[in-house]
């Protein structure tokens, strides 16, 4: 086994573990967000808040998808695309803490 057979082990290894770990994630964080949701809005904030919530949710999508494909374009490439990902999910965090 040479050295760059083991390599692209440990690249494959990394990539199947990132595609289960964003897949997961994507499942847990959009029931846990709908969750808050229904948990801290009563029935006449939902109804006022819902379709803006969905607005800002289906801009965010768009946004991603594209940063994601020009990935590329970015100085530092996909280290840096985790890093940003990683900042929002703290910052999630911090905003649901203090809510």
């Amino acid at each position: 086994v040479s050295a760059e057979n083991d390599d692209t082990i440990a690249w494959k290894f990394l990539g199947y573990f990132m595609y289960v770990a964003i897949e997961s994630f994507g499942s847990i964080s959009v029931a846990t967000f709908w969750s808050f949701c229904n948990a801290s809005l009563d029935l006449e904030s939902a109804k006022n808040n819902y379709g803006l919530i969905i607005a800002v949710a289906q801009i965010g999508a768009i946004s991603g998808s594209t940063v994601a494909t020009r990935v590329e374009n970015i100085d530092g490439g996909i280290p840096t695309l985790f890093f940003m990902a990683g900042l929002i999910i703290l910052l999630n965090m911090i905003i649901i803490k203090f809510y």
